[in-house]
This record gives C-alpha cells, sequence and structure tokens, in this order.
C-alpha cells in the first residue's frame, strides 16, 4: 500500500499525520544523505512538493495560520537547492539530446559542453553552501515533523479535506483556461497583424 493510500476504518486526523511523517521522515533521509548521493536534491524536493500538497489539502482544517506556516517553511527548505538540481538537470538534459539525435550528428559534438555541465554538478556537490543548505532544510523540516500533534485536523469525516480538494482541483484548471486565452488572444493578434484591421 503506498503511503498516500488511506487504510480502511482509518481517520482523517490519522491518515494526515501518518502521510506526513512518512514523507517527512523519506526527505530528510535524503537531505542528510548528502549532495554527493545520486538524486538526493532531486528526492527531497518532490517529497517537498508533496508535503505542501498534502498541507494545501487540509488548509481549511488546521487553520490559516498554520498552513501558511508549514507551506512556508517547507518552501524555504527546499528553495537553496535549486540551483543544485538545476545543473543535474542541465547535464542530464545534455545527455538526452545526444542520445536523441546521436544518428544526425558527430560523435564528441557535446563532450566539451558536458565536460563543463559535468564538472558544474560535480562542483555543486562538494560546494559548502549547498551542503550547508541541506543541512538547514534538514533542521526545517524536522520542526515540520515537530509540530505534526499540533496538525488539530478537526474529525468531520472525509468531507474535512473537501474544500482543499476543490481549491486543488480549481487551480490548474483556471491555469489551462487562462492558458487557452492567451492562445486565442495571441493567435487573433497574429491575424489582424497578418491581415491588417478593419
Amino acid at each position: 500500500m503506498s503511503s498516500f493510500e488511506v487504510r480502511p476504518g482509518e481517520s482523517v486526523l490519522h491518515a494526515v499525520r501518518r502521510i506526513a511523517r512518512h514523507e517527512i521522515d523519506d526527505m530528510l533521509m535524503h537531505l542528510r544523505a548528502g549532495p554527493r548521493r545520486h538524486e538526493a536534491v532531486h528526492e527531497a524536493r518532490k517529497s517537498s512538493k508533496k508535503l505542501r500538497a498534502l498541507v494545501r489539502l487540509v488548509r481549511d482544517a488546521i487553520g490559516e495560520k498554520r498552513y501558511r506556516r508549514e507551506n512556508t517553511t517547507l518552501r524555504d527548505a527546499v528553495r537553496p537547492l535549486a540551483a543544485m538540481r538545476d545543473a543535474e538537470v542541465l547535464a542530464h538534459s545534455l545527455d538526452q539530446l545526444a542520445e536523441r539525435f546521436a544518428a544526425e550528428i558527430s560523435p564528441g559534438a557535446f563532450d566539451a559542453l558536458r565536460n563543463r555541465l559535468q564538472s558544474r554538478v560535480r562542483a555543486m556537490r562538494a560546494a559548502t553552501h549547498t551542503r550547508v543548505a541541506m543541512r538547514r532544510a534538514s533542521v526545517l523540516v524536522a520542526r515540520v515533523r515537530s509540530r505534526l500533534p499540533k496538525w488539530d485536523v478537526r474529525d468531520r469525516g472525509w468531507p474535512v479535506i473537501r474544500p482543499g480538494a476543490r481549491a486543488t482541483i480549481r487551480a490548474p484548471r483556471s491555469c489551462m483556461n487562462g492558458a487557452s486565452a492567451r492562445r486565442i488572444c495571441a493567435r487573433s493578434t497574429n491575424s489582424s497583424s497578418r491581415y491588417g484591421r478593419r
């Protein structure tokens, strides 16, 4: 059973705290592994996103003040790790491009760039500020874990997460509608520019 699955007969309060505790422990494991361990930063940031999604889900239940505190702490914990992750993504993306177009480019065409990107990844992993950032993130996340008993989710059954679920579903729909509107607007503007205004 996945850690995010609700167990038969489990209360809202127990499920929320159990899921949060499991994800925090997983995040702490990766943060304490250090930047030299492959995927440590990526997995820690992924856990942060899952935890923030969980906090948003129970936002109304735990109260606005606690929601803002936990969401901000989790966000700030991993924000300094973005540069490390970006360096890894660039190096990985280059390898994927080289593999994808292997038949169309000469061997070694990306060697110089690959070496530079990989050197940057190694430098980031060895950098003191990256290790300090991971240690600081561990401290912040551990504080969230220590506050879990204060997540006073009033057990009114699963409808308690209904507002958070609706908001979570509504947000991407709103973004999608906005993106569609911008595309239509851009298309209309291009047509007007091409054929002239009447």
